[in-house]
């Protein structure tokens, strides 16, 4: 399973790809802060705030998915 890592005011987070692939995680559903921080919430840190749509979850190393 592929790893990916995602960024959040400073911070790394790194999340199983679960099988979404490349166009889901930067065009589609997990390439938005809504679903991105409830990933993160589920799979890394139960604490971490669920964000509204937007863009501000960067995702390091997109170049996985290919």
């Amino acid at each position: 399973m592929k790893e990916l890592i995602l960024e959040y005011e400073g911070k790394q987070y790194k999340v199983p790809d679960d099988g979404w692939g490349e166009f889901s995680w930067t065009d589609g559903n997990m390439g938005c802060d809504c679903n991105r921080s409830k990933h993160i919430k589920m799979r890394c840190d139960p604490n971490f705030p669920e964000l509204p749509c937007g863009d501000k979850i960067k995702l390091l190393n997109p170049e996985i998915l290919l």
